[in-house]
């Protein structure tokens, strides 16, 4: 498998279409004319959704797996901006780690940041949302031991194995007004430079791939089935997570949903808000709820999903579909969101429900 993933189909921009071909895939990209940001679905899919409009995401190919690293990172509910130069060290630490280790991956500066495309040892085909969540957790586990040994503070932990993550298509043009800059391949000797001298050489595109290894990564698959969801098993993993107003969301929602200016799928939304409104009205009965309160809630609920910034945010679509969800009194667990493939691992939010079964995806 090419450590890119470029089977079909995948969806393409950030309001989210399927290609189901790599004509298709080139008729997307040429028409922008690098007036645009190019997106590409990380993952390809098995299936598609009856409209053919989405990708059914627990039908991933998940062969590998995508490292963010920015100029920022989350500190509670805050934002910390860092100085270039510390992005540059942290991606070439984690660069030398692999090659030490022999992982085949890839790097490319983005134009305001480093992608690291990272192989698997092999390739995993979950059929439902259970396995995505085995998935999930395993490769969570993973990355969070790199980022604990090795500092990287600077790495996106929602990114890597998101099935329905959108990344910038490789060597294409970083559109954005405050960029302007080309996503381009960086090797070894790049990344002994300032970021300042990655930026300057962005300014011209570069058409080409440096690959370094030859391994892919395991994933525990079996070890978190064993230990890390069962009620007697290991103990929570302390997740990074934002709030709304005092209501601590999952973690498995805020990386599903919460992420600014992202297009997450309607699932991800949808879910996010039953667990929203059920924390507004303490998990008690819809019954035991008046109009006033549940109007209150839809118009708090509303406000916070405006605030996220979401690339095809509609004001009146979304209060509309929030006011049908607290009004129906709709409503989240653990259980329920490991079937649909949100979530990430046991969190010190987890509610003890959805013990995962022995059966699922083969390790």
């Amino acid at each position: 498998m090419s450590l890119l993933n470029l089977q079909f189909p995948k969806e393409v921009g950030l309001f989210r279409k399927i290609v189901h071909t790599q004509t298709e895939f080139e008729k997307y990209w040429g028409a922008l004319r690098n007036s645009q940001c190019a997106y590409m679905s990380v993952y390809s899919f098995r299936a598609v959704k009856p409209n053919g409009r989405r990708a059914e995401y627990n039908t991933a190919i998940v062969g590998n797996f995508v490292l963010d690293f920015d100029k920022k990172y989350r500190k509670g509910s805050n934002m910390i901006e860092v100085d270039g130069d510390e992005v540059v060290d942290q991606v070439a630490r984690l660069h030398q780690y692999l090659l030490d280790k022999n992982v085949k991956h890839a790097v490319w500066f983005s134009g305001n940041g480093f992608h690291i495309w990272i192989a698997l040892d092999k390739t995993h085909l979950p059929s439902s949302g259970i396995e995505v969540s085995h998935i999930k957790a395993a490769g969570r586990k993973v990355i969070n031991e790199w980022k604990a040994d090795m500092e990287l503070y600077c790495m996106d932990p929602t990114v890597p194995f998101d099935m329905a993550r959108m990344i910038r298509v490789p060597n294409s043009y970083n559109a954005k007004q405050h960029v302007l800059r080309w996503s381009i391949p960086v090797n070894t000797q790049d990344l002994t430079l300032s970021w300042d001298e990655i930026c300057e050489m962005a300014e011209n595109p570069l058409n080409k791939a440096y690959y370094y290894g030859e391994h892919g990564v395991n994933l525990p698959i079996k070890e978190v089935k064993k230990k890390n969801f069962r009620v007697a098993g290991g103990e929570p993993v302390q997740f990074d997570t934002v709030n709304m107003g005092k209501i601590k969301i999952l973690p498995c929602l805020m990386e599903a949903a919460c992420q600014v200016g992202s297009n997450p799928p309607h699932v991800s939304r949808a879910s996010l808000a039953m667990y929203l409104g059920a924390r507004l009205r303490n998990f008690l009965h819809i019954s035991r709820t008046t109009a006033q309160m549940r109007e209150k809630h839809v118009a708090t609920i509303s406000e916070f999903l405006g605030s996220l910034q979401w690339a095809d945010y509609d004001e009146g679509v979304t209060t509309y579909h929030t006011k049908t969800i607290v009004d129906g009194g709709y409503q989240e667990s653990c259980a329920s969101l490991m079937g649909k493939g949100l979530c990430i691992g046991k969190c010190q939010l987890w509610d003890g429900t959805g013990e995962h079964s022995e059966g699922g995806v083969e390790a």
